[in-house]
């Protein structure tokens, strides 16, 4: 199978989502000619969590201190099991009957790059360096696992960078998109988009939502927002590399609509768990603007 020399994959650590993606790409015949992985200077996730905490004192003051110590309350809960945990062996079974790509399973290790020549690099996203790889090897598309892209690569690089987003765009955009669309009532989607400076702003290509059951969990649903942005990514990969898919050719989202949401607190938690138990059983959704339930 020959390489997709103008396409790489980037990601942020072994980000499954992102493992998930590239291994649907090959299974598909999709060789990208590279994976980019950006390694985490944090390997214990309570010095990163303590690190970010203070660096949202530093950045957002009180408030901002606050609610990321909320966000961590709601890790530590998830962490010992007092809370539901993300993608624990349950959540994964009660959403496998649902999903074609997404194999909670997948490590890095389980990729033998050699045989279809793909280069495995290690590199920061946001960094000279990668600006560089990118120009170099006259990259058109980045297939995006990553931290936030900036606006300097954005710029800089002048290629097309896509993100499968587990939330349905334009209403549903940044953290906890599958939590915040049950906390009003909506049912959760998922959106393939082009990136640009704003966060989940860029011009959408696909959406649609996902089936809610009454075994789903937030993690479960998260994983099948996940396993259906991938198939938004198999279905337009080519279109995108041959043109027929570009910026140029699509509306630019009505951001007014939705909102940016931010990593759900506590309390907010236990509401949206409370709508996912009444919306499991009535299944009645509310309306999207656009029409979508």
């Amino acid at each position: 199978m020959p390489l997709m020399n103008d396409t790489i994959v980037a990601m942020y650590g072994e980000n499954k989502y992102a493992l998930n993606i590239l291994n649907a790409m090959i299974d598909s015949g999709r060789i990208p000619k590279a994976v980019l992985i950006e390694r985490s200077i944090d390997t214990n996730p309570f010095i990163r969590e303590f690190r970010l905490l203070f660096s949202s004192l530093k950045k957002k003051g009180i408030e901002g201190f606050l609610k990321r110590l909320s966000g961590i309350f709601v890790n530590f809960l998830k962490f010992t099991g007092i809370e539901e945990r993300e993608n624990t062996p349950e959540a994964f079974a009660a959403a496998k009957p649902f999903l074609k790509y997404y194999d909670n399973s997948l490590k890095l290790s389980d990729f033998d790059f050699k045989k279809p020549g793909i280069e495995l690099k290690e590199m920061k996203t946001n960094s000279d360096e990668f600006i560089s790889y990118i120009k170099k090897n006259k990259i058109k598309v980045v297939l995006v696992g990553t931290k936030i892209i900036s606006r300097k690569v954005l710029e800089s690089t002048g290629c097309l960078y896509i993100n499968g987003h587990p939330g349905y765009l334009p209403y549903m955009r940044g953290m906890d998109s599958v939590k915040w669309s049950l906390y009003n009532s909506h049912r959760p989607g998922g959106t393939l988009h082009f990136i640009d400076a704003g966060v989940d702003t860029g011009k959408i290509i696909q959406k649609g939502l996902v089936p809610v059951s009454e075994n789903d969990s937030f993690a479960s649903l998260r994983m099948k927002c996940r396993d259906l942005c991938i198939s938004f990514f198999l279905e337009n990969i080519d279109k995108i590399r041959a043109g027929k898919v570009s910026p140029k050719n699509l509306q630019e989202q009505d951001v007014s609509q939705g909102f940016q949401s931010t990593a759900m607190g506590f309390f907010k938690l236990q509401k949206a768990k409370q709508k996912l138990n009444e919306l499991k059983i009535k299944q009645s959704f509310k309306q999207y603007p656009d029409g979508a339930m």
